[in-house]
This record gives C-alpha cells, structure tokens and sequence, in this order.
C-alpha cells in the first residue's frame, strides 16, 4: 500500500474477521509536527482509489482488498507547570505543547529523541513517558500536575475523568493529539 503512491504515509492491517486482507491507510501530511485534524488523517477517495487500483493489480486472485481510515485515539494533555525564575513563560508554554504535539503525532510521534516514523501501532500509551517530554524542554522546573484525557478527534469534546496511567490501543489504532492545555507559573528566585 505505502508503494502505491507518496501520499501514503502509513498502513496496517486491520484484523476485521472478513475474508481476505483490510488495510488502515495514513495519508502524508506536510509539515507533520504540529497537531493535525482527523480530515488531515483520513485518506481522500482519489487516494483510496489509487492504492485499491495498485493492490489490484498484485493481489492474488479471489482475496478481497478492502481499504479503510486508521483508527485513531486523540489524546488531550493538560499541564501546570513551574518554570525556572527569569524564563520566558510564554515561550516555554509554546515549547511544551509543541513537543506533545510532535510526540503524540501518528506520523512522526512516539520518540523522545526526536521525529521518527510515527507512533507505532498498538503502542499504549503512559502517563509517564510524558514527564520526560515535558521536563526535556529547557526552562521547565517542575511539573505540578499532567493529566491525559481521552477525545473525540472529530468534535474535541474531552471525557469528564483523566484516562490514567496508561491508554491502551487496539494492535491497528494510533494515537493522534487534540488540544493540549499548557499553563506555566514562574519560580520568583
């Protein structure tokens, strides 16, 4: 499926219980480090079509292809934080919802160290990993609270209650971001 055309970024297979092979399909989004919409993420009908029409041509015969969205989990990340006396606060609260951003993304997300190739499929999701991210960002003191809620990607309506230590996935679901709150307090030396 990704041989079809540049404009798949991703694919799985999607275990559906029906006869023959269902792909999830990712579309290529450029730039992909910010938060991207679900219309973003879902593919187009033309690119549907082109990737049916390459499958087509090599599949074996008699084995359905059936193409469809990946599923996706949105996430929304709610930080307070405290930042280091003299800082620019502002600029840190840029800086931290930039990195959730890029770190919860499905096309280039699910690395500490920097972009990769996207979140796997089937990782969950830990509270914890995202300390890290925070605290990575130069100026962060402390970390008073970090809540993570699960969303609609569609609507951005957020659950009522936190999601808790851990988000578990589906093996053909990725995570996606929705809106990240970020408050910073500066430290008074």
């Amino acid at each position: 499926a990704t041989d079809a055309s540049p404009r798949v970024a991703r694919a799985v297979r999607v275990q559906d219980g029906e006869p023959g092979v269902t792909l999830g399909i990712v579309p290529r989004v450029d730039p992909a480090d910010r938060r991207l919409t679900i219309a973003e993420l879902t593919p187009d009908p033309e690119l549907l079509a082109v990737v049916t029409g390459h499958l087509n041509a090599r599949k074996v015969a008699g084995c359905p292809v059936r193409l469809a969205a990946v599923r996706f989990r949105g996430v929304s990340v709610v930080v307070n934080l405290e930042a280091s006396p003299g800082s620019d606060a502002e600029e840190i609260e840029r800086r931290v919802a930039y990195s959730l951003y890029a770190y919860l993304n499905p096309l280039i997300g699910g690395s500490a160290t920097g972009p990769r190739t996207g979140w796997a499929f089937g990782r969950p999701l830990n509270q914890g990993e995202l300390y890290s991210i925070v605290h990575a960002v130069d100026g962060v003191e402390s970390v008073r609270i970090l809540r993570v809620y699960e969303l609609d990607l569609r609507t951005g309506e957020r659950a009522a209650k936190p999601a808790g230590r851990q988000i578990s996935l589906a093996p053909d679901e990725l995570i996606a971001s929705g809106e990240h709150i970020v408050r910073v307090a500066r430290r008074e030396p």
